[in-house]
């Protein structure tokens, strides 16, 4: 299911309105009765929600401060609810939140400090941060934890 979210007068509402979906989804998925296999439950993906998860504007400087829906957003997953953030702007997220993900996709960034501060979370060798620098736009990596990267066209 897609639900797109239109330009709802201000970038707060749009921020608050997509918040509030994320936790009604991730809460609905939460209290579905699971199988015993089942792993991960479900998982909800979000777009440009920097700042919903980023430290408040005021605190972004200290990276101490986290995002209040971190918290939240680690017990989901630890639960089987994933939520897969989709952001051009990585640089803004706590680094707790994206320490602790599983899964990351880094594409070409058109912000360089944005591309250095994703490269600083991953665990990859100077060469492979090199070639992850000079992605082109069709290109993208993922990091799974504990694996190799891998590269691939989209």
């Amino acid at each position: 299911t897609v639900i797109e979210v239109g330009w709802l007068g201000s970038s707060s509402n749009t921020t608050v309105i997509q918040g509030c979906l994320w936790i009604w989804l991730t809460l609905a998925l939460a209290s579905r009765p699971a199988a015993p296999a089942e792993k991960p439950r479900g998982i909800v993906a979000l777009e440009d929600m920097h700042d919903l998860f980023a430290a408040m504007r005021e605190q972004r400087q200290a990276d101490s401060v986290p995002s209040p829906l971190s918290p939240f957003a680690l017990t989901l997953a630890r639960s089987g609810i994933g939520t897969m953030l989709i952001d051009q702007r990585p640089d803004l997220f706590d680094q707790e939140l994206i320490s602790k993900a599983g899964v990351m996709i880094l594409t070409k960034s058109g912000i360089n400090k944005a591309q250095k501060h994703a490269l600083e979370l991953t665990n990859v060798t100077a060469r492979q941060k090199q070639r992850i620098s000079k992605l082109q736009d069709k290109e993208a990596v993922i990091l799974l934890y504990g694996l190799e990267p891998v590269l691939i066209l989209i």
